[in-house]
């Protein structure tokens, strides 16, 4: 299952379907929200889900409370994701735990 906002990222999958053709299109199995904004797309063995649809809160709402928990979370600050040449960076950490960007106006 893949899981990613169909609001910024479905289209390149509308796309790829089109070329491959009819066999495929005749498998898709949507659930909308509207006209153009999808929850779901399934097909073949592949479901794409829209994660941000099923969360509990938004999602700044959600960064904020993971800092707010008090958890140490070890196993996170032995990835590589928080370490710059191999020692630990409280700032990448920190960065781990917030609501990140996306800058659509570049697509």
């Amino acid at each position: 299952m893949f899981s990613f906002s169909f609001r910024y990222d479905y289209h390149f999958i509308i796309k790829a379907i089109e070329k491959i053709g009819d066999k495929l299109s005749k498998e898709i199995k949507i659930l909308p929200y509207n006209g153009e904004n999808f929850r779901t797309i399934s097909f073949s063995n592949f479901t794409f889900l829209d994660s941000l649809a099923f969360l509990q809160a938004s999602l700044a709402q959600l960064a904020s409370d993971l800092q707010k928990t008090g958890h140490k979370y070890n196993i996170l600050k032995n990835s590589k994701l928080v370490k710059t040449k191999k020692i630990f960076d409280h700032t990448k950490m920190e960065m781990c735990l917030e609501k990140g960007f996306f800058p659509y106006e570049y697509w």
